[in-house]
């Protein structure tokens, strides 16, 4: 007869050994990059040649860290994410089909880094809701309880109840949340709703956000800031409340929206305008000689008035003939004698203001 407390030794030594391989073919399994496929299944190992069929099979058999790839199109099924990990759908379909009353992508672990790129995420919503006017199911798209960083990458979300993206109070101090090229619509519950978060900071950037809630909330401790990003047609813009901030880092584009609330908090200065660096030109010195003035001497002719001392003029032939007279002006004195309308002597000199001889 056996031993009883020997017979639960051996059972416990066994249930040991048992754990010890299950461990050892677990981390055996375990692959940094592991694949997804439309016709996968989730015994396989997930490797390229024998892919998973959902995110929640990969999950499993990828190691901290690591990185889920889909092959082909395909819906992979709602995940939880509790570890470091980065789910990629880059060159195919990847999505993830939401049920009421379930989220699309939970994630949920302290410290860890999450990477969500290239995946649809939808409803199964067929028509608007009679409230609200949106179509919606589900609850969240993502929804992030605790991590230290989460980074929504090219992802589409799309008729929800809840919001697109939901931030808990529980994410952890100083957790970040980037969206960068998201596109959300019909999401009744908002584009980002971190208001029950505390120390979160939040960017919205490149992103585009239509007919749901409001686009982006803030609570208390929450700082976001949103950027060359597009909000149409929602209840509101932006919430920012209970000490939280949205900032405006410029490049937005909101229209259509509900009036209030929908400021932002402030706007994020650009970068500094530097002052324009002095030029100093030191000039060549020129020499400019100036050109003396010409100065033209106009000679106005004086009248001249000629008085003749003699009534009558005469002589002999070939004997030089002398004519006193008088001139009011220095000039020149020019004489002429006339016989018959003809000249028959011409004789100049110069004259002399008085009496003059010629």
């Amino acid at each position: 007869m056996l031993n009883p407390r020997a017979l639960v030794s051996s059972i416990l030594a066994v249930l040991l050994v048992m754990l010890v391989a299950a461990s050892s073919a677990f981390a055996l399994s375990a692959a940094t990059r592991t694949w997804v496929s439309g016709v996968g299944d989730d015994v396989n190992p997930c490797s390229r040649t024998a892919p998973c069929k959902t995110f929640a099979g990969a999950i499993s058999k990828t190691n901290d860290a690591g990185e889920i790839d889909a092959l082909d199109p395909g819906g992979f099924g709602a995940v939880t994410i509790t570890r470091s990990m980065t789910i990629d759908g880059a060159g195919t379909l990847a999505g993830v089909l939401v049920s009421g009353g379930t989220n699309g992508i939970v994630i949920n672990g302290a410290g860890i880094d999450v990477v969500i790129r290239n995946i649809s995420i939808k409803s199964a919503a067929t028509s608007p809701e009679p409230t609200t006017g949106c179509k919606a199911n589900g609850l969240a798209g993502v929804r992030i309880v605790n991590a230290r960083s989460v980074r929504l990458d090219h992802v589409s979300i799309s008729t929800l109840s809840g919001a697109a993206v939901s931030v808990a109070a529980t994410v952890g101090a100083d957790a970040f949340v980037s969206l960068h090229d998201v596109d959300v619509t019909d999401a009744c519950g908002g584009g980002v709703d971190a208001s029950a978060s505390s120390n979160a900071q939040v960017l919205v950037d490149h992103s585009t956000i239509t007919h749901g809630g409001t686009a982006v909330r803030a609570g208390a401790g929450v700082a976001a800031t949103v950027s060359s990003s597009t909000f149409f047609g929602n209840a509101a813009a932006v919430d920012a409340h209970d000490g939280g901030t949205i900032a405006d880092a410029g490049g937005n584009v909101l229209v259509a929206n509900g009036a209030t609330p929908g400021a932002f908090s402030s706007s994020v200065p650009g970068p500094p305008t530097a002052a324009p660096t002095p030029i100093t030109v030191n000039p060549t010195p020129v020499t400019v000689t100036p050109t003396p003035p010409v100065v033209t001497t106009v000679t106005t002719p004086v009248p001249l008035v000629v008085a003749l001392a003699l009534s009558s003029l005469g002589g002999a032939p070939g004997k030089p003939v002398t004519l006193a007279y008088a001139a009011t002006a220095a000039g020149v004195a020019e004489l002429e004698v006339r016989k018959g309308g003809s000249v028959v002597a011409q004789a100049n000199g110069v004259a002399h203001k008085g009496s003059n001889a010629i």
